[in-house]
């Protein structure tokens, strides 16, 4: 065969695979524009809140007391703690709702051996006593009674107490299944709010989460008093 006819030959074969290479290329650069056309979505948050009153109220008091010796401690860490009781009792409480955790005993002493600085009284016991109560309205206002303790000559320590004390919403799993509907139907109205605006339908959910549950207290000053909130992020499609 003569260069010739090899000349002519070699012409269509370098015609088909230009074609073959144009529409190739055509049919990639389609493919990746599908590809980064996705679907139409909106993506929003609803909220639920509402305002609730704690039911359960934990309440350590704590006291301490200081002796020479030990026997006198515990005369008188024995007193403090049946005046408490006591001062429980008479309020209403039931003996299932208080319990005393051990005392924890100190050497005032040991803590400045060597010195001339230690105290007039070498032991001090630390105790506490917990009220654990669904009557959350009855420890509130027993709390703001407990200068009937001091009458009988048993102090507290300090305002710690009232810092300390919880205030507990346990009932949350009866309202959750309502508040995450209403957060739900929140979402809804938001988004379509979002299709409206954009010229566009609201279509199916793509994606839904439940969200955060949060339990806070009101203020400062009412811890007794709580609120919930819940928040759904919901996704739809955008017809």
């Amino acid at each position: 065969m003569d260069k010739r006819s090899t000349y002519h030959m070699s012409i269509p074969v370098a015609i088909l695979l230009s074609v073959g290479i144009i529409m190739g290329g055509y049919f990639v650069g389609d493919g990746v524009s599908k590809i980064r056309v996705g679907p139409r979505t909106v993506r929003v948050k609803g909220l639920s809140e509402r305002e609730v009153d704690a039911d359960i109220a934990v309440w350590p008091i704590r006291f301490d007391v200081t002796a020479d010796n030990l026997k006198e401690l515990n005369s008188s860490l024995k007193y403090r703690l049946d005046s408490i009781r006591q001062f429980l009792f008479d309020a209403g409480f039931a003996a299932d709702n208080i319990t005393a955790t051990p005392p924890m005993i100190i050497d005032l002493h040991s803590k400045y051996l060597g010195t001339n600085t230690r105290p007039p009284e070498r032991y001090k016991a630390e105790a506490t006593i917990t009220v654990r109560s669904d009557k959350v309205k009855l420890v509130k206002q027993t709390m703001g009674n407990t200068s009937d303790l001091i009458e009988k000559g048993v102090a507290l320590s300090g305002d710690r107490f009232r810092e300390t004390s919880e205030f507990i919403f346990s009932s949350l799993n009866d309202i959750k299944p309502g508040m995450i509907e209403e957060a739900t139907k929140n979402a809804r109205k938001s988004a379509i709010k979002f299709a409206e605006d954009s010229g566009s339908e609201l279509g199916a959910i793509r994606n839904a989460t439940q969200g955060q549950i949060a339990i806070r207290n009101r203020d400062r000053n009412t811890p007794e008093i709580k609120i919930v909130r819940v928040v759904t992020t919901i996704e739809y499609f955008l017809k």
